[in-house]
């Protein structure tokens, strides 16, 4: 009999989602687990599924997965047989992502917006719960192509997730990021 399949650590903590920075189309959520993880009914009151995303964000272009999770969490076939492009970076937890890995999403955010077949599309980013990985990486894109200052996007992260970016690392590494200006 294979290993009964559990819901994340704390997953249930998180709100699944809550507004998108409309500025960036990117709107940060936890990661959706498929309907077998809802197996009793206090487990089903917190169901996110990839369903509950497509219906949530009816405008969802292109899914980004900043899990560490191989495979992920739930099929992303789901996403792409109903036309949504589906895009894996592999971002482990605890430790601020590698420049490699800030690169990685950062070209795939800008494809996608750059692409005139995805205007008034919007970008789903999760980690496991959207707030750590999803958060340095969203607010780092900030910082770098918006001339956020690192307070604000910290703050507008919070404010837009519906949670705070937890991890001090992760905070401290985006206030020692080099002042690069692109106007």
């Amino acid at each position: 009999m294979g290993k009964k399949k559990q819901i994340p650590d704390r997953w249930m903590d998180y709100a699944p989602m809550k507004e998108a920075f409309l500025d960036a189309r990117i709107i940060p959520i936890k990661v959706p687990l498929p309907d077998h993880r809802f197996c009793n009914d206090y487990m089903y009151q917190y169901k996110w599924t990839p369903t509950d995303v497509m219906t949530g964000i009816p405008n969802v272009g292109l899914i980004i997965d900043a899990t560490y999770k191989t495979p992920p969490y739930y099929d992303p076939r789901e996403f792409t047989s109903q036309g949504i492009e589906y895009a894996k970076v592999m971002c482990a937890g605890h430790f601020v992502p590698s420049e490699e890995v800030y690169q990685q999403f950062s070209e795939i955010v800008k494809r996608f917006l750059l692409d005139p077949r995805n205007n008034g599309k919007i970008i789903a980013m999760h980690c496991t719960h959207g707030v750590n990985r999803t958060g340095y990486l969203l607010c780092r894109y900030l910082i770098e192509n918006l001339n956020y200052p690192p307070a604000q996007a910290l703050d507008t992260f919070a404010m837009t997730r519906g949670h705070p970016v937890e991890r001090d690392n992760y905070k401290e590494a985006l206030f020692n990021l080099p002042i690069v200006r692109r106007f």
